[in-house]
């Protein structure tokens, strides 16, 4: 069994299939400040929302390591061209 001198250093190392967001949330750690701020789909609001905790256009920490990120809200926006720009970026 390995043992890591950190939480975040066993989630690095020991489960890095998981990303980071998810990890320190199983782990039951503070996810304040943890997201990217980068821009992900989420795929069931049909929206766009930012990789960090918090209210609007804040969607969560990203839980999934393999969702793609996008720099800016437009980017991501042009990645659901059916959904109206001005519904796409969570408010």
């Amino acid at each position: 069994m390995a043992l890591y001198d950190s939480i975040e250093d066993c989630c690095l190392r020991g489960l890095s299939w998981l990303s980071k967001g998810a990890c320190f949330s199983a782990s039951g750690m503070d996810l304040t400040g943890l997201g990217s701020n980068k821009y992900y789909i989420d795929y069931e609001k049909e929206q766009c929302v930012q990789d960090c905790d918090g209210p609007a256009p804040c969607g969560g920490v990203l839980n999934d390591k393999w969702k793609t990120l996008f720099h800016t809200g437009d980017e991501c926006c042009a990645q659901i061209p059916w959904i109206p720009k001005s519904d796409c970026l969570k408010d």
